[in-house]
């Protein structure tokens, strides 16, 4: 009777080892679409296949599969990170991210979604978020293109804008004005600029004669020439300063006239 009391106790202690032994694990199963080129679990290298059921340790573990079309760059590599639990499969399904490449002639055009804009082309996008929504290409001057994106679209492709004729005539018109308005600024600049140059010299001119006219009204030994003299010199530094303001005025209005005429 006792022994049979400490057979369970025995088989216990003999079962003890081995459950303590035994390390916890997980399970990871992967599923790909296409088979990659390659496939990382943290930095371990297995062998890539379309159903691979993996036994991990319990913990966050990172995944990397290389696209199989490793010449076309607008698919992409896939990453991911994954949570392993003990006694528990997780599943992960590869695929490898498309990416679209919208460009446009002219190029430079905006890239819209429901008047959200998304970029200018050469535009690239997830083929993910784009996938069956219609997008509008937009560039001043020509028509707006509507682009429904189906699952048969292509990844690349090109959208010719047309041009809007009104526009154009539009702006034509307020081209020939802008040249006309910068022509007679510069013409305008010219003219000021002469006469700022003409009264300079008529200033210096007759700021010279008051100066010899002062002279001899300083050096004259006869006093009936006297006022005569100074009257003389009066007169022409009046007219010296009148003509130097002058002067002063138009070439102030010249400069304003250039610099009008550069900036438009």
């Amino acid at each position: 009777m006792k022994r049979l009391l400490w057979l369970p106790v025995l088989t216990l202690f003999a079962f003890l080892p081995f459950s303590y032994g035994q390390q916890q694990v997980g399970w990871l199963r992967l599923m790909c679409e296409k088979q990659p080129a390659a496939v990382q679990i943290d930095s371990t290298s297995i062998s890539p296949s379309r159903d691979t059921l993996l036994t991990l340790t319990p913990g966050i573990h990172s995944i990397t599969a290389l696209s199989p079309n490793r010449a076309d760059w607008l698919v992409r590599d896939f990453h991911a990170k994954i949570s392993i639990h003990a006694s528990d499969t997780a599943t992960v399904v590869i695929t490898f991210p498309r990416y679209i490449l919208l460009t446009s002639r002219p190029a430079g055009a905006f890239v819209c979604k429901n008047d959200s804009l998304l970029g200018r082309t050469p535009y690239i996008g997830k083929w993910r978020a784009l996938k069956f929504k219609t997008i509008q290409v937009k560039k001043r001057g020509y028509f707006t293109q509507q682009i429904f994106l189906s699952g048969r679209n292509k990844v690349r492709f090109t959208v010719v804008l047309q041009k809007d004729p009104a526009f154009w005539e539009q702006f034509r018109i307020i081209q020939r004005k802008k040249q006309l308005r910068k022509k007679r600024l510069h013409w305008s600049a010219a003219g000021t600029g002469g006469v700022a140059l003409a009264s300079g010299m008529a200033a210096y001119f007759l700021k010279k004669r008051a100066n010899e006219a002062y002279n001899r009204y300083r050096n004259t030994p006869y006093p009936d020439q006297i006022k005569r003299f100074y009257d003389e010199a009066h007169h022409y530094d009046n007219f010296a300063g009148t003509t130097y303001l002058f002067f002063e005025v138009n070439l102030i209005a010249s400069a304003v006239l250039l610099l009008q005429s550069l900036s438009k």
